[in-house]
C-alpha cells in the first residue's frame, strides 16, 4: 500500500536527472492550504494523472486533489474507508471499505466505480497491498484479525506446473508463450529488462476480475495477529509481501513468499511492535519502519530482517515514505514544536532536512506523508478535523535555512552602526557564503544595495553602515540558496535620529466675530528636501469633519497662508511630513468664533434718547415683547438678562435661558404688572456649554433700554 514507487531503472533515471539539475537554484514555492479531510487513514499519489487520494474514514469518502491540494473529486458512499492502493499502471484505485466488508475498485481516469469485491460478513478489511493480479488485505479486529487475498484472475493449475516451457526451442512459437512472463517462477524474473517494461501484465486480469474473483481468508501462515496487519508490496520484488502488526509490543514483522499465490513465511522477527507505518525501498529489498516507541526510524533487510541502518529523529515517528531515489522522509509527533517533517536526502549518516509544517502535533493516525512517484515533490497533512492542512514541498531535499538580523533599535544619522546576525541550517553553511544586503530608507524607498557580505565562522555575520537618512531604516539580508539549501531573507529596522524643524502657526487663542475672514500663516524653518506644508481646519462639533484646507510648498520666506471664513470655534493645524534629515512635526492654533446675536423690543409707544442711550417708552399697562435672533444650532438656547438702574448703578433683575427655534429666533413677553419710572435694560447672550453646545465662543448681544410710564 501507500504511494507507488518507481521501478529501479526509472528510479536511477530520476536520480541522474536530479543530479544534473542540482546546479540550478529554483525558488521555493511550497503549498500550504486547508483541505476538507477530517480523519485520513491513507494517502496515495497517482503520478500518471497527477492526483492525490486521501481516505477520510470519518466522512466515509475519498477526497481526490491535484498536486496543489485543490479538490477535484469526492468519492462517496464508502463507510469507514481505510487503506488505498493503486494498481501498478495507476489505472485502478482499490479501497478497503471496512464498514461494508468489501474492497472497491475505481477507474482513475473517470473515477467510475468499476468493481466491488465482498470479503465476507464481519471481515472488516482495512489494510491493502497489490501484487501480480492479487489484492492482499488485512482484516478483522484485534485478535480476530487475519490475512486474506482477492485473486483478480486466478492462474490455472497447469501454468505453474511447466517450468520446462521457457527452455524448449518450440516455446516462442506456441500461443501460450507470451503469457509465460506473468508466472514469477524464478528470482531473476523481477530484475530482467522485460519485466520492467511490461507493467501491464499483472493488470491484464483486472478486466475480468469482477466476473469471477476468488476471495481467500486465513492466509497468515500460523501467525496470530493482534490487529489487521499492515501490508506492503513492490513491483520490483513481486514475490514478496511484508506484513507488520502495530497492535502490541510483541507483534511480529513478517516477510512472506507469495510466488505460489499462497503466503509462506520466508523470515519473521520481533522488532518491538507498535509499528506506526512502513515503506519499502525502491529496489524492494528493504523496509523502513516507523516505530516501535520513540525516536526509532529503522531500515531492515528483507532477506533476513537484519537492521541495515537507523535514521535519527527527535521524537516519535508517525509515518514514513521513501522516494524513487531512496530518499527517506518521515513525520514525527513533535511535542516540542521544533520540527515535524524529516527528509534524509544524504542518507542516515547526514543530518536530516527538517521542516516545521505545523505549530501543533502532527496527525498520529494514518499514512499522511507521500512522495510523488517521480520523487520531485513531497506531500503531507498536518492538523486534524476541520483544521487539517495540505502541504506540498517543491524542494523537499533542500535544507531549510534560518536567518536572524539584529540591528540597534536606535542610531544617530550619519554615524556608523553595526548590524549582526546568524545564518543556520541542519547542513552547515561554510564561512564565506555570500549574503546580499539592502538598505531601505526615506532617500531609497525601493532599497539601495550595500553589496555582498560574507558569512563568518559559526554561521555568524556582521557588517557596519553609516545611514545617510533618518527615520525608519531597514536592513534586509538575503541568502540566495544553493543546490542543497533553500533561500532565506531576514530584516531588522533601526530608528535613526532626525533634527526637529521649526514650524509655527499664528492666531492661537484669538476670538473673532461670526463669519470673519481670518488669515492663517504657517512658517517652516530649515529642512533637507521637503518644503511642503499642509494646513487643516477642524471646526468644533461632531457634525463637521477635520478638513485639509490647503497644501503646498512654502514661499521663499518659509510661509504658506490660507484665509478661513470662521463661523465656529476651530482647531487649525499645520503639518510637515518630514524628510530624510528632519522629523515630522505639527503645530496647532485654536481660535474662537462668536455667534451673531441681536435683541429687539416691541410694544413701546415711542423711543427717545435719554441718559445717553436710546430708550423704548412703554405704558405700564402694556406687556413688552423681546425678540432674540441668534445663529442657529440644534438644541441651542440663549440667556436673557435684565437689569434695573438704582443710585447710578445697574443691578440684576433676573436671568433665564430660552430655547431658540430652528431659525434661531426666540420671542419672550414680559408680563405685568409693571411699576412706572424705573429705567431697565435687557440683552441676550450665548454661553459656551450652558447654552446647549460648545461650537462657538461666548457672545453677548448689545443692551436694549426701556422704561415704563404711567
Amino acid at each position: 500500500m501507500r504511494s507507488r514507487t518507481l521501478p529501479t531503472a526509472t528510479a536511477l533515471a530520476v536520480l541522474f536527472s536530479s543530479a544534473v539539475l542540482a546546479t540550478a537554484v529554483p525558488a521555493v514555492a511550497d503549498t500550504d492550504r486547508p483541505i476538507a479531510v477530517q480523519d485520513t487513514d491513507d494517502t496515495v499519489v497517482d503520478g500518471v494523472h497527477q492526483r492525490i487520494y486521501f481516505s477520510d474514514r470519518y466522512q466515509n469518502r475519498i477526497v481526490v486533489t491535484d498536486y496543489s491540494g485543490k479538490a477535484v473529486r469526492v468519492l462517496t458512499d464508502l463507510p469507514q474507508v481505510r487503506d488505498l492502493e493503486l494498481s501498478t499502471d495507476s489505472s485502478t484505485l482499490y479501497a478497503a471499505v471496512q464498514g461494508a466488508d468489501k474492497i472497491v475498485a475505481f477507474d482513475t481516469a473517470t473515477y467510475a466505480r468499476t468493481a466491488e469485491y465482498p470479503t465476507g460478513t464481519g471481515t472488516r478489511p482495512s489494510r491493502l497491498a497489490h501484487s501480480a493480479g492479487t489484492i492482499w488485505f488485512g482484516y478483522g479486529d484485534q485478535w480476530d484479525s487475519g490475512l486474506g487475498a482477492v485473486d483478480l484472475a486466478p492462474a490455472t493449475p497447469e501454468t505453474p506446473a511447466t517450468p520446462e516451457t521457457p527452455a524448449t526451442p518450440e516455446a516462442p512459437a506456441t500461443p501460450e508463450a507470451p503469457a509465460e512472463p506473468e508466472t514469477p517462477t524464478t528470482p531473476e524474473t523481477s530484475t530482467t529488462p522485460e519485466a520492467l517494461t511490461t507493467p501491464e501484465a499483472p493488470e491484464a486480469p483486472d478486466a475480468s476480475a469482477a466476473a469471477d474473483p476468488v476471495v481467500r481468508l486465513d492466509l497468515a501462515a500460523g501467525f496470530d495477529w493482534s490487529s489487521p496487519p499492515m501490508l506492503y508490496t513492490d513491483p520490483d520484488n513481486p514475490d514478496t509481501l511484508v506484513a507488520l502488526d502495530g497492535g502490541i509490543s510483541s507483534a511480529p514483522l513478517v516477510v512472506y513468499d507469495i510466488s505460489t499465490g499462497t503466503p509462506a513465511v520466508r523470515v519473521s522477527a520481533q522488532k518491538g511492535g507498535f509499528y506506526d507505518d512502513a515503506a519499502l525501498t525502491p529496489d524492494g529489498q528493504s523496509v523502513v519502519v516507523a516505530g516501535p516507541g520513540n525516536r526509532a526510524l529503522t531500515e531492515y533487510r528483507l532477506s533476513d530482517l537484519a537492521q541495515v541502518r537507523s535514521y535519527p529523529v527527535k521524537d516519535e515517528p508517525l509515518t514514513v515514505s521513501v522516494a524513487a531515489d531512496g530518499t527517506v522522509a518521515a513525520t514525527v509527533r513533535d511535542t516540542d514544536d521544533i520540527g515535524d517533517t524529516y527528509v534524509f536526502s544524504g542518507g542516515a549518516d547526514q543530518p536530516a532536512s527538517v521542516r516545521n509544517l505545523s505549530s501543533g502535533w502532527m496527525p498520529g493516525w494514518g499514512h499522511t506523508l507521500s512522495w510523488s512517484p517521480d520523487g520531485a515533490k513531497l506531500f503531507a497533512l498536518s492538523g486534524s478535523g476541520d483544521s487539517t492542512r495540505f502541504h506540498a514541498m517543491d524542494e523537499p531535499r533542500k535544507y531549510p535555512a534560518t536567518m536572524t538580523v539584529d540591528a540597534p533599535a536606535n542610531a544617530t544619522r550619519a554615524k556608523s552602526l553595526t548590524v549582526s546576525g546568524t545564518l543556520n541550517s541542519a547542513l552547515k553553511l561554510p564561512a564565506g557564503t555570500p549574503l546580499t544586503v539592502t538598505r531601505t530608507d526615506l532617500d531609497s524607498p525601493n532599497g539601495k544595495s550595500l553589496g555582498s557580505k560574507s558569512l563568518g565562522s559559526g554561521g555568524k555575520f556582521t557588517f557596519t553602515d553609516t545611514p545617510p537618512a533618518g527615520g525608519k531604516v531597514t536592513y534586509t539580508v538575503k541568502y540566495a540558496g544553493d543546490g542543497t539549501h533553500t533561500p532565506v531573507t531576514a530584516k531588522d529596522t533601526v530608528e535613526v535620529s532626525r533634527a526637529k524643524p521649526t514650524l509655527k502657526l499664528n492666531n492661537n487663542g484669538k476670538v473673532y466675530a461670526y463669519g470673519a475672514d481670518v488669515k492663517f500663516t504657517a512658517h517652516l524653518g530649515s529642512t533637507y528636501k521637503n518644503r511642503k506644508v499642509e494646513i487643516w481646519a477642524d471646526p468644533f462639533g461632531s457634525d463637521k469633519p477635520n478638513k485639509l484646507v490647503k497644501s503646498g510648498t512654502v514661499n521663499s520666506s518659509g510661509n504658506l497662508s490660507v484665509t478661513l471664513d470662521l463661523k465656529r470655534d476651530a482647531k487649525v493645524t499645520a503639518k510637515f511630513a518630514g524628510d530624510a534629515r528632519y522629523q515630522p512635526r505639527s503645530v496647532s492654533s485654536t481660535v474662537g468664533a462668536r455667534v451673531k446675536v441681536s435683541t429687539t423690543i416691541s410694544g413701546h409707544y415711542k423711543t427717545k434718547s435719554s441718559w445717553g442711550q436710546k430708550y423704548h417708552y412703554i405704558s405700564k399697562n402694556k406687556d413688552p415683547k423681546f425678540t432674540t435672533t441668534m445663529t442657529a444650532h440644534p438644541g441651542r438656547q440663549h440667556r436673557l438678562q435684565m437689569e434695573f438702574s438704582y443710585n447710578g448703578r445697574w443691578h440684576d433683575a433676573g436671568t433665564q435661558y430660552f430655547p431658540l427655534g430652528s431659525a434661531g429666533i426666540s420671542k419672550v413677553t414680559l408680563q405685568g404688572p409693571h411699576e412706572p419710572g424705573w429705567r431697565m435694560r435687557v440683552r441676550s447672550s450665548y454661553y459656551n456649554s450652558t447654552s446647549g453646545d460648545t461650537v462657538n465662543s461666548t457672545t453677548h448681544g448689545s443692551w436694549k433700554y426701556f422704561i415704563f410710564t404711567g
